[in-house]
């Protein structure tokens, strides 16, 4: 059975980990891939009621899971390096901010 592979980070109490979640695909389509999440259990039958599907794209820029572990950590790579982006130019405004508070 196919799989596809996305990394994500998760918070927990002995500090940040970075997890590979495996998804199973369902079904294939033309443009795409119907994978079954079920909670992220790759054991979770699928009768079970736990069970959700998502439709995956397989060309774009905006793809929720990959074909390949390689694939998935550059993803992740390129989604951290945005988000670092983002939270720096937050950072900037807020210490603008404060030095308008402060004048």
């Amino acid at each position: 059975m196919m799989k596809l592979y996305r990394y994500e980070s998760a918070n927990r109490e002995d500090g940040i980990k970075i997890c590979l979640q495996e998804y199973y695909v369902a079904s294939e389509t033309p443009k795409g891939y119907w994978i079954s999440t079920a909670f992220h259990f790759s054991d979770v039958s699928e009768d079970t009621d736990i069970r959700k599907d998502r439709w995956v794209q397989k060309e774009g820029v905006n793809i929720f899971a990959r074909t390949t572990r390689q694939a998935a950590l550059h993803d992740f790579r390129c989604r951290k390096t945005r988000y670092k982006q983002i939270m720096e130019a937050r950072l900037l405004e807020l210490a603008t901010i404060f030095d308008l508070l402060d004048a």
